[in-house]
């Protein structure tokens, strides 16, 4: 560019890369301190680690949620104290505070008085193929400084209530929280958020795309608040089939019902989960939005006013609403009632969606079922379907089976 002329020294100073050795500086290590906690009888430290870096030559730090839940839940009456550890500087701990945080996306900003030694830009890039190497800068088991390299493994997984996640290969173990991900220009590509323990290398991480786009909410202080419309959907041929309609909700107030098919939001077109969240999580609560949907083969279109989402959907509607109605989006099932008596509850399965719990267990429209037990377990926030099916494949004959399902689930707009 015609700008660069005549400043070569200024022109390779900004494309030399700095090593990972010297951006490693830009991270710390998040401990917080949670005090003395009881195992059988006995006193031991309670201790979190994670790791963070540096956004803001101020001290602003970048983390995630959980590293720092104790911090920032209303339910937790225990103590708790937040710190950071410098890097180089293992026996310091400065004091830090919780700035903005958002559950939904296990994003949270921290300040701490310090004048950051080096400080990480954001990558818009949102074209990470498979095979593209990272580095990871994190502090596992507190081991500070720790640098890992591998390779992007895949990407648009559905690990999130909202967009999506990298699946990497890089080697991320407790503590590794929080830490940066980083591309060959030395840009924050991802969070570090979450691995799978019993299988090694199958980690995941939150592209930073989706942090820089409500970042100005982490500023801004408290939690970040979301748009939603109140609806849960399905992809099916033409655009997003409604599945469920919360009670109250800016969906039903606009008039729409399940069986519907959305075709566009905010005047664009969908046709699948992610892009839709992405349209809605531009917006802001309080939005009036375009809806455009289908109904008996019909046009529709209105408008509804964003609400600020709940952190878990599912958890108010299963206090709001019948919980055989949310079978839909728990289990992909949809499910009619049918005449039973004062000790059981009869269903006729309805509808099956391609690829649900439902649908994996074999479970088809025309099926009979009586409910045994429904139980929702709130510390594993997983909901339990214990059933007795007569399958219409296998002749109605009764079968017992158990239905798990994760209450944070992906599929709410």
């Amino acid at each position: 560019p015609e700008w660069r002329s005549g400043h070569e020294e200024f022109e390779q100073y900004i494309d030399t890369v700095p090593s990972p050795v010297a951006m490693a500086e830009g991270t710390v290590t998040v401990w917080v301190n949670r005090g003395i906690r009881l195992e059988d009888g006995v006193g031991v430290p309670d201790r979190v680690i994670g790791s963070g870096f540096y956004i803001d030559p101020r001290g602003y730090i970048v983390t995630n949620h959980h590293v720092i839940e104790s911090e920032v839940d209303p339910e937790y009456e225990g103590y708790s104290r937040l710190y950071v550890r410098p890097h180089g500087h293992p026996e310091e701990r400065i004091p830090a505070r919780v700035i903005g945080y958002d559950r939904v996306f296990d994003v949270a900003l921290l300040k701490a008085e310090i004048e950051a030694p080096y400080v990480f830009s954001l990558s818009e890039e949102q074209d990470l193929e498979p095979g593209e190497p990272i580095i990871a800068i994190g502090s596992p088991g507190g081991l500070e400084n720790t640098i890992t390299s591998g390779i992007v493994s895949a990407t648009g997984r559905r690990f999130l209530q909202m967009g999506d996640a990298l699946q990497v290969d890089v080697p991320i173990n407790p503590g590794s929280s929080g830490g940066p991900l980083l591309d060959g220009s030395g840009d924050v590509v991802a969070l570090v958020f979450a691995g799978i323990e019993q299988f090694e290398g199958i980690n995941f991480a939150i592209p930073s795309h989706w942090i820089d786009m409500f970042l100005p909410q982490l500023f801004a202080e408290g939690p970040v608040e979301h748009p939603w419309l109140g609806m849960a959907v399905e992809p099916v041929t033409g655009g997003l089939e409604v599945s469920y309609v919360a009670q109250a909700s800016p969906a039903e107030h606009a008039g729409l019902v399940t069986g519907d098919i959305i075709t566009a939001i905010d005047n664009v077109p969908v046709d699948r989960i992610g892009p839709a969240q992405e349209t809605l999580l531009a917006l802001t609560p309080g939005s009036l939005v375009p809806l455009s949907w289908l109904r008996d083969g019909e046009e529709y279109q209105g408008l509804a006013a964003a609400a600020p989402r709940p952190v878990v959907p599912l958890e108010d509607a299963l206090d709001e609403d019948l919980h055989y109605r949310l079978f839909s989006v728990l289990y992909g099932m949809v499910v009619e009632p049918k005449s039973g008596n004062v000790f059981r509850d009869d269903y006729e399965v309805t509808r099956v969606f391609p690829g649900s719990i439902a649908d994996e267990t074999g479970i088809t429209a025309g099926d009979m079922f009586t409910e045994v037990h429904f139980d929702v377990d709130d510390t594993a926030a997983v909901a339990y379907l214990q059933m007795f099916i007569r399958k219409r494949t296998e002749g109605f004959m009764q079968t017992g089976i158990q239905l798990p399902a994760y209450l944070e689930v992906d599929n709410f707009l």
